[in-house]
């Protein structure tokens, strides 16, 4: 069972797809919402990252919902 971390954000359906596909899989992850950090600190994230939901396994960034789908697949 892999674990991940994914940064999400309050009614994002590309996040609640995210968080589907893990479940689906059988694996766990630790959820980080966007929207309870500063408007500053949300502007750095969308300024490095661009979207969420932003998925992690470890310290590897795997991406967004279709890059985690992609991730399984392979």
């Amino acid at each position: 069972m892999r674990h991940f971390k994914i940064i999400t954000q309050d009614d994002c359906k590309y996040c609640d797809r995210a968080k589907a596909l893990i479940r689906e899989m059988g694996d766990t992850f630790s959820e980080i919402n966007l929207s309870t950090f500063t408007e500053e600190a949300r502007g750095a994230f969308k300024k490095r990252y661009g979207t969420v939901p932003q998925v992690f396994l470890e310290t590897v960034r795997i991406g967004g919902s279709d890059d985690l789908a992609a991730w399984y697949a392979t």
